[in-house]
Parts: structure tokens; sequence; C-alpha cells
């Protein structure tokens, strides 16, 4: 019975899982390899009662499988100016990479999506919602 590569890597779209995914980018020896790799650490240690090679073995290959498809960032220049007046006087915006939006607006690609989404300060936190890979958003709505 042949096994099709995208079946084998399905998983639950939560934190524990989310470099794993990556591995659909990965070759089919590859991902032989990873899983070959993953049930003989997963025999010795259901032998030995010891699964800390199995953590060390999936935390390293998570962070190898998601480095080799991260598009690193690149900047012409510093969008930053010198700081000329009183913090109060100031008006200060917070960026952040956490993927969070307000319901209605278009969620991010949480495959790689450099855009932003502007939250309104006076938005209700039941209203804000979270798109992101990289961390448990169970709690979210």
């Amino acid at each position: 019975m042949a096994i099709e590569k995208l079946d084998l890597i399905k998983n639950p779209e939560t934190a524990p899982f989310s470099k794993l995914k990556y591995l659909k980018w990965r070759t089919e020896d590859e991902v032989t390899e990873f899983f070959n790799r993953l049930f003989l650490l997963n025999v010795d240690a259901r032998e030995t009662g010891d699964w800390s090679e199995v953590d060390r073995f999936l935390e390293e290959q998570g962070d190898l499988i998601a480095a080799k498809v991260a598009v690193p960032m690149a900047f012409d220049d510093t969008p930053w100016s010198p700081f000329k007046k009183r913090l109060s006087e100031s008006k200060v915006a917070v960026m952040t990479t956490g993927g969070v939006y307000v319901e209605g607006q278009t969620p991010f690609d949480t495959d790689g999506d450099w855009s932003y989404r502007e939250i309104p300060l006076d938005t209700p936190l039941d209203q804000l919602r979270v798109a992101h890979t990289h961390y448990d958003t169970t709690g979210v709505a």
C-alpha cells in the first residue's frame, strides 16, 4: 500500500506541530529519512522509558526544517528617525509579528505574510483573532 507524502505529514495546526508542517516542502527521501529516524527513536524510547532523545530529535529537526524554508527579511534602508520630542508629546505605534487581527479583517497567511493589520485602540478584546503557527493559539477565539 503506497502512502502519499502529503497524507503522511498532515498534522494538527497546533504549536507542537508548527515547524513540522514544513516537511511538505522537503524531498520524499528527506521525509522518509525523518520518519525512519523518528520511528527508531520511538521504539528505543518505548523500551527504555526515556523519551529525551525523541524530544531532542523533534526540536532539532523542527528548527532545521523551518530554517530551510524561512525567507530572510531585508530592508534597503532603516525606517527609524531620531527621537526629537518628549514621549508625552509623541505618538507611538506598536508593531508585532504575533499574527493578531480584528474579526472581519483578512487573516494572515501563516506560511509567510509580511503585511500588517491596523487594530484600532478601542477594539473589544473579543474581536481579536490570531493567525500564527509558532505558538499555541488554542485559548484565542
